[in-house]
């Protein structure tokens, strides 16, 4: 270690570190970052910082894997496992698209309310660990007159979530995974339903945003509300409540807390 050697009173220079990096190397908890100038995009626009920040991901992946990843067509029916900060952006993407029919998986109380404030036909609840998760399979095919939907997308995490999602979807559906659990887990689906039954599994990087077009158009929709913030934000803290901002994201709580930073 040398750039911190002799700063904090534990650190010598030349003592042995490990480099820590979170995806991207983005740095969010550093003082300062070099971002290199392919990765800035300017916005043209009067929405407040709040709402623009969340273009870095929820907006993006959420709304990204409706429209660029399963291109959901007018009339086509759409489940959506997870009801977080991905999961509304996705299903207000689904009906802007203009699905027939949008069932939302989600257990959380305060976010299947949510769910049902920004347009779910129906919100089902699969229990807090997936437990009830072939019951809600069978709902979810129940609500889509026995076919499965047409597009399921996964934006919660879990492995679970993500056999749900592949459930739930219809014999040559499409299903959009968008999430992943820390460590390496392994997800295990059925034969028959991935191998023979012509179902498209895609993956969402982000939703495949297209940062010089996308970033400007999505904050075009919701300027002219097409899409809306409403409840998303439930909470903007200070750095000096930075510990409660993660202690309160791990218990579901908020279904978005921002940073917000003073100028």
């Amino acid at each position: 270690l040398f750039d911190l050697g002799g700063i904090y009173p534990d650190v010598a220079q030349g003592d042995d570190g490990a480099l820590i990096s979170c995806a991207g190397c983005v740095g969010g908890y550093a003082e300062y970052m070099s971002i290199s100038r392919n990765q800035i995009f300017p916005i043209d626009s009067d929405l407040d910082s709040v709402t623009l920040s969340m273009l870095g991901c929820g907006i993006t992946a959420g709304v990204g894997s409706v429209c660029n990843v399963a291109k959901v067509k007018p009339g086509e029916s759409v489940v959506i496992v997870g009801a977080g900060h991905l999961g509304i952006w996705a299903l207000q993407a689904a009906r802007l698209a203009g699905a027939s029919s949008v069932a939302v998986v989600e257990w959380h109380e305060g976010r299947s309310a949510l769910a049902k404030r920004h347009g779910a036909d129906v919100v089902i609840d699969p229990g807090p660990s997936y437990e009830r998760a072939d019951e809600a399979v069978a709902s979810v095919r129940a609500f889509t007159s026995g076919r499965g939907a047409d597009v399921a997308i996964e934006a919660a995490g879990p492995t679970a979530a993500q056999r749900l999602a592949l459930m739930s979807s219809r014999r040559a559906g499409r299903v959009v995974y968008t999430g992943f659990e820390i460590g390496g887990a392994q997800l295990t689906v059925p034969q028959v339903e991935t191998a023979l039954q012509s179902r498209q599994i895609l993956s969402s990087q982000n939703g495949q945003v297209r940062m010089r077009s996308d970033l400007q158009r999505y904050t075009e929709l919701i300027e002219r509300g097409l899409l809306s913030t409403e409840g998303i934000v439930t909470r903007t803290y200070d750095l000096a409540e930075l510990d409660l901002a993660r202690d309160r994201s791990g218990s579901l709580d908020d279904v978005c807390g921002i940073i917000a930073f003073e100028h």
